[in-house]
């Protein structure tokens, strides 16, 4: 399976340079950057679709597509490269780095951690960890929607542990095209696939998320001096609502995973509170509120929480799961009904509304662990002896 997706990912090989001979400017912001979401990259017909992050091919596709050129199209042909630019990468690279070659007009793809507090858990470093028997309690503390993530003190477990391959898996890496820096805000500018267009990102927040992989990034280089990016109809479009509120919703969760549920809470909360926002992300951020309070010992206003997260949007199976484990902790006699709800909620059908209406912009986690909103197809029917869910979050 990794060689499918290194295969996928060929058409990207990099040479190790660096940046020279610019005078980086205090802040500088490129223009004429297109912006594609995950949800655009997720419908693409690409090689390994099934295992290649949306992410990866949308944040190519916006910086091959300000030269003009299509990421897609050479992912399916298998070329390398272009004799009008040189394609450029560099491992520990530096905040100056990035800098120096936005100051020329060169978009930059940083490799970063999924939040500036924590990131995914893929199957290789949880086997490594298992074998080592390095406990990580990060990935009980969220509800599980968006996966498993671990803090950055448990990322240092595995680094210690000689388990940190796989942390960069194609599956759940997250590149970002750094667009613009700064430095009187202290914030670079960054196009996400999954939180949208000219996101600002602190520079400690930013650096804290870029070390843990690396702080690998790539870029292309014209080769001739006169070549110019492709024009553009207008400028990328401004932010919404709901890619605001992801924003506090993975913050939210990556706090959460971290132990700290009163900051999760109060995160999760300000995301509530921006005007505008879909039902699918009220639900969502509505989920983590729930699983923080029931973390801090709050059970009444957990269940009334996940209450209110399911009148929002009803077709969750998670969500029924957690609120039947709340009504059975609180003694309520509704906990079986809710239960099966849940359990009638791993079909395709709902896996379909649950993928257009939660899991436009990243996935979030089907009975099985699949990840709804970028599968192509689903299953025919659930299983009940798969159904299984994310363990109660620590108290």
């Amino acid at each position: 399976m990794r060689a499918v997706r290194q295969a996928a990912l060929t058409v990207l090989v990099l040479t190790i340079a660096g940046p020279t001979g610019a005078e980086e400017r205090p802040s500088y912001r490129i223009k004429g950057v297109p912006f594609i979401a995950w949800h655009e990259a997720a419908g693409w017909d690409y090689p390994a679709n099934d295992v290649v992050n949306p992410a990866v091919v949308a944040v190519y596709q916006m910086l091959f597509n300000y030269w003009g050129r299509d990421a897609v199209a050479e992912m399916k042909a298998r070329v390398s490269g272009d004799p009008r630019f040189e394609s450029v990468g560099r491992e520990r690279g530096t905040l100056a780095d990035l800098k120096t070659a936005i100051s020329r007009g060169l978009p930059v793809i940083a490799w970063t951690a999924t939040t500036s507090n924590a990131h995914a858990l893929y199957v290789v470093p949880k086997v490594c960890a298992a074998a080592k028997k390095v406990e990580l309690a990060g990935p009980t503390r969220a509800s599980g929607s968006l996966g498993e993530m671990i803090s950055f003190a448990e990322g240092q477990k595995l680094r210690d542990a000689g388990c940190i391959a796989g942390l960069n898996d194609s599956v759940i890496t997250v590149p970002r095209l750094v667009i613009g820096y700064d430095d009187a805000q202290g914030v670079l500018y960054v196009h996400d696939p999954s939180h949208g267009p000219a996101l600002e990102w602190r520079y400690q927040d930013f650096e804290r998320a870029w070390e843990l992989l690396g702080r690998r990034y790539d870029y292309l280089r014209p080769k001739d001096a006169s070549q110019r990016p492709a024009p553009v109809a207008s400028e990328a479009r401004g932010r919404t609502a709901d890619e605001e509120a992801a924003v506090a919703l993975f913050e939210g969760y990556a706090l959460a995973v971290s132990g700290d549920h009163s900051a999760a809470v109060d995160e999760l909360r300000r995301g509530l509170a921006i005007p505008g926002i879909s039902p699918g992300r009220q639900h969502l951020l509505r989920l983590e509120v729930a699983t923080a309070l029931l973390a801090l010992g709050r059970l009444p206003e957990a269940i009334a929480e996940m209450r209110r997260a399911n009148k929002a949007f009803d077709e969750y199976w998670l969500s029924h799961r957690l609120l039947a484990r709340m009504l059975s902790q609180a003694g309520e006699g509704e906990a079986r009904a809710e239960e099966q709800t849940a359990k009638k909620l791993c079909s395709p059908e709902a896996y379909r509304r649950v993928a257009a209406e939660l899991a436009r912009d990243f996935p979030v986690m089907g009975c099985r662990y699949e990840r709804l909103g970028w599968l192509r197809s689903f299953p025919e029917q659930a299983q009940q002896e798969t159904f299984t869910a994310p363990r109660e979050p620590e108290r």
